[in-house]
């Protein structure tokens, strides 16, 4: 067994589980869409992913026991929390762990797990981990706005999470907040096809990408403005 996919302690990362493949799908692409490098990202997922956690280390050699017996030792409850991802990955949930070194990225991965779904969302650190419960998520509810890309304007409207197009068939996605005054608005548009939307409020500017399991995501710029 290789040990090069090893996860001794996932340091800096935020971690959350979903239970739905899908949202776990279109959370992965709500990251990258606003800047996670999908080499930032570990989505642990059936049978294949059990040895990358490993709590005893023994299937990656005397090394990983080692490091395993000095988490033990040093901060005996953060094995307990690992072994926690074990357990959601057995049953065949998906444990997502997104980089996030500084304050400001751990809030939006954060964020964007709560508004896929993520249960016990928290935040790794050196030897220390905190939990970021889904209070933590900040957005305007209740508004409209019309959104432009490429001379197609969407109007959408956020509310308790969801972002729902006005006067459209389409199956509602979700908002978060990213930042001040930058949010995150997803939805899947058909079995296989996500649109996301990475919007800057106070700027009136909106990016686009959509995603297809056939290629490559397609981006765009555009506007955002708030209808009266």
């Amino acid at each position: 067994m290789s040990s090069d996919d090893f996860i001794a302690y996932p340091t800096n990362r935020v971690a959350g589980t979903i239970t739905d493949a899908s949202a776990a799908r279109r959370a992965v692409d709500a990251l990258t869409a606003a800047g996670f490098a999908r080499d930032a990202i570990d989505v642990l997922h059936g049978e294949q992913d059990l040895h990358r956690l490993d709590p005893s280390g023994s299937e990656h050699g005397v090394f990983a026991q080692l490091q395993r017996a000095l988490i033990r030792g040093a901060v005996g409850s953060e094995i307990k929390r690992l072994n926690y991802h074990v357990d959601d990955v057995r049953a065949g949930k998906s444990v997502i762990m997104v980089l996030a070194a500084d304050g400001r990225s751990r809030d939006a991965a954060a964020n964007i797990l709560h508004a896929h779904g993520a249960e016990f969302v928290g935040f790794y650190g050196r030897w220390a981990y905190q939990s970021l419960p889904g209070d933590a998520v900040t957005q305007s509810q209740g508004d409209t706005y019309d959104i432009t890309v490429n001379g197609a304007t969407i109007r959408v409207r956020w509310q308790e999470g969801s972002a729902v197009m006005v006067d459209s068939s389409t199956s509602p996605g979700v908002v978060s907040a990213i930042g001040p005054g930058l949010f995150l608005v997803s939805w899947p548009r058909a079995a296989d096809t996500t649109t996301v939307h990475v919007v800057d409020v106070d700027a009136g500017i909106a990016y686009a990408s959509i995603s297809t399991a056939a290629g490559a995501p397609r981006h765009a710029k555009g506007t955002i403005a708030r209808v009266p």
